[in-house]
């Protein structure tokens, strides 16, 4: 229970907490509203956890009958709560996603130098990069570049000899009719200053370091395009450009708060074998509209092509970017081989007097980023969860996510039983 007596109102909990000590305390119901100057049925609602109590009377009742005493728990650091209006899958997905675009943020960073090698070996940026960021936001751009990928990926024509995403020089020329007007590649190139990009050019001091050709520099374009695009519209992504978001290393997290879950403790789960925790994967079916798969593709593609022309960038750029390497070479290229969230720990929490449960999800980031990115492990909690939602949605949710080990439908279902839980189906004999 946690008491603030600045805020209006107290949680939930707190005037469940409260209000059972009063009663327990006092000679009755009836009386106890009269005290507080409330009805019978305001005290009924309270007694269930329905409303918010005002700070005035909880001050009242601790006067009068003192705080309840402190039942033994289980502390948690770093805690953070599930919304109620947000589903268990929906929040995991959402910070898959986040730590998916951090990781391309850095990857974006790394083809700006890739592109635009000459730099001075900083990342200040330059006239072209400024002229390259005009050029992504075009619509004409972006509605080109996503054209030919879906051409692309239909595979209604050949491409080259591998199954590479690369433009040709009939794609550069292309003439597509958009608003009204006759628009290609190549135009908006020119539009833009860019066309020397089209030339192949030497750079002294990379030596025999392999470059990009004009062709690959172009569809490197086109497909960050596309990137930056889906960053915008994903929700819960942490937002980049070619202009570079340099503080995908250094962002700030609220801190969550410290938590003592109360109660008996009638499931704990908690991953020895694997120090980093079990991986996340979210399956198609419960991330229907595809985000995360989406941002796992970009993910990928780019990852390969940084690995491919790392070392085609100034010697000093270089060394200065091989410290800000998201992850080259840690995640295969599917999605099952790129777990971004894994869980380390799951508690599940039950308390006599009451009818539901409290759960306890202890998450990380991937290990690999852990040791890159300012991401601590936190504790998520659920609140006032019933047997029902436990059986029927959470666990097999978890199955679908890879996560079936750690919490079992059998084995809940009799350990419920031993604690008076209602198990939707079974017969009470």
């Amino acid at each position: 229970m946690q008491f603030d007596p600045y805020a209006s109102s107290q949680s939930k909990v707190t005037t469940q907490i409260l209000m059972a000590h009063a009663i327990h305390l006092s000679r009755s119901q009836k009386q106890l509203a009269l005290e507080l100057e409330t009805t019978d049925s305001r005290i009924s609602e309270w007694k269930i956890g329905k409303g918010f109590m005002p700070t005035k009377t909880a001050q009242l009742l601790i006067d009068k009958f003192g705080l309840p005493s402190k039942a033994k728990g289980e502390f948690k650091s770093n805690c953070k709560r599930l919304p109620k209006e947000m589903s268990l899958a929906s929040y995991l997905s959402d910070l898959t996603c986040f730590q998916a675009s951090r990781l391309i943020a850095g990857y974006l960073t790394h083809m700006r130098c890739i592109v635009i090698p000459d730099r001075d070996n900083n990342l200040e940026p330059s006239i072209e990069d400024h002229e390259i960021e005009q050029l992504l936001e075009d619509e004409q751009f972006l509605t080109l570049a996503q054209a030919l990928l879906q051409t692309h990926e239909s595979k209604t024509r050949h491409w080259t000899e591998s199954d590479e995403f690369i433009l040709n020089d009939k794609d550069l020329a292309l003439n597509i009719s958009l608003q009204e007007e006759e628009v290609s590649l190549k135009a908006l190139l020119k539009k833009y200053h860019l066309e020397y990009l089209l030339e192949p050019k030497e750079y002294p001091y990379l030596q025999s370091r392999k470059r990009p050709s004009p062709n690959e520099l172009i569809t490197f374009l086109a497909y960050i395009s596309i990137v930056i695009n889906d960053l915008k519209r994903i929700p819960a992504t942490f937002v980049s450009n070619w202009l570079g978001s340099h503080d995908y290393l250094d962002i700030s997290e609220d801190r969550g708060a410290d938590v003592v879950l109360t109660g008996e403790m009638i499931h704990d789960w908690y991953e020895q074998q694997l120090l980093q925790g079990l991986p996340i994967f979210n399956k198609p079916e419960m991330e229907p509209l595809g985000n995360v798969h989406c941002l796992i593709k970009h993910l990928n593609q780019l990852k390969k092509w940084v690995r491919s022309y790392r070392e085609s960038m100034e010697h000093g750029l270089a060394n200065l970017m091989h410290k800000q390497t998201p992850i080259i070479g840690q995640f295969g290229s599917s999605q099952e081989e790129c777990p971004l969230v894994t869980v380390k720990e799951l508690q599940v929490f039950h308390k006599e007097e009451h009818s539901y449960l409290t759960m306890a999800i202890t998450i990380a980031p991937h290990q690999s980023i852990m040791q890159k990115y300012k991401f601590e492990e936190f504790n998520l909690i659920l609140e006032q969860v019933t047997s029902h939602q436990l059986l029927d949605e959470i666990i097999p949710m978890l199955g679908s996510l890879g996560l079936g080990d750690i919490l079992s439908d059998l084995n809940t279902k009799h350990k419920l039983a031993k604690h008076g839980l209602v198990i939707p189906g079974a017969i009470s004999i």
